[in-house]
């Protein structure tokens, strides 16, 4: 290859570059990479490690300081389905920090680095896993493996902005907004704690008193946890653990109604169901002692 001639690779990512664009649009985060269009054919390495390397730091800059949290939301929804092309991401970062800054300590997290990085190049060249390239050629099939990498990365992304393009209910734009912005509008709040409400069978339950009460605590816990959780499942595993805690099923127990005198059977199950509903009618506030009386009241206990 000539050194004024622009990696055919190259060529094909940059015109996928387009779609990061549209992606920082459409999610509201900072408009076009013009810096990927500033570097000149000449700036480009031919050959070597040099070559791999100018390429890491391309695609590092593309994927994280242009892509953004936008293209982290587009890893969530790819992940599942394509695990190998959303890795590719990952390994960008641990070259970048690896190779790039030369960091190599004995930290855990750093080893599995090395690891990861060592697993591909094992992957695609001929080297040995206790080592990097070192011949020229071994380089130059590694830089055209990242690129060709990247490219069907990016090919993904596509597929996710038309997706994003193409949904009319604002679903997709929304959802990122509340992962970027770590928080839960009232109305989706209120909404989960209802449904979950029911599922419980708190059906009385005071949603906006709820809300009132944990909203905040859950947004807060929200907030410390990692950007790739499933924020949905989180908020709405929280809103159930409180629920539960804060609101127990049963303000008497079958232990309890059988000390009292009630006799097992049918009796012991209606004076249960019945326990129950003058909980939920309480907000589930009532005192075992005053559910207890109100059983007597109604002739369910012996007095």
């Amino acid at each position: 290859m000539s050194i004024n001639q622009k990696p055919e690779k190259a060529e094909a990512i940059e015109a996928l570059i387009k779609q990061i664009c549209q992606l920082s649009l459409l999610t509201g985060e900072s408009s076009a990479p013009g810096l990927f269009y500033s570097y000149s054919p000449l700036s480009i390495p031919e050959h070597g490690e040099m070559r791999f390397s100018f390429i890491v730091s391309w695609l590092y800059q593309l994927y994280r300081e242009h892509g953004g949290e936008g293209l982290k939301y587009c890893n969530l929804k790819l992940k599942s389905s394509y695990p190998i092309e959303v890795s590719h991401y990952q390994l960008v970062d641990d070259f970048r920090t690896l190779k790039q800054h030369s960091i190599i300590t004995h930290t855990k997290r750093s080893l599995e680095r090395e690891a990861r990085c060592k697993a591909w190049f094992v992957s695609v060249c001929a080297v040995t896993s206790q080592s990097f390239p070192e011949s020229l050629e071994d380089w130059n099939i590694s830089a055209n493996a990242l690129l060709q990498a990247g490219i069907n990365y990016l090919s993904r992304i596509r597929e996710i902005l038309e997706t994003f393009k193409s949904d009319s209910t604002g679903f997709l734009v929304k959802e990122f907004h509340m992962i970027r912005q770590r928080s839960i509008d009232h109305g989706d709040f209120d909404r989960w704690v209802a449904e979950i409400a029911a599922d419980l069978g708190f059906s009385t339950l005071d949603v906006v008193k709820f809300r009132n009460t944990h909203h905040q605590t859950i947004i807060q816990d929200l907030r410390v946890q990692r950007w790739d959780i499933d924020i949905t499942q989180f908020v709405r595993d929280r809103i159930a653990s409180r629920m539960i805690i804060q609101y127990p099923k049963y303000a008497i127990t079958v232990d309890e109604l059988k000390a009292h005198g009630v006799k097992p059977g049918r009796m012991l199950g209606h004076a249960l169901a019945v326990a129950e509903e003058i909980f939920r009618k309480s907000e589930f506030t009532m005192k075992k002692n005053d559910i207890i009386s109100e059983l007597r009241k109604r002739s369910l206990i012996p007095q």
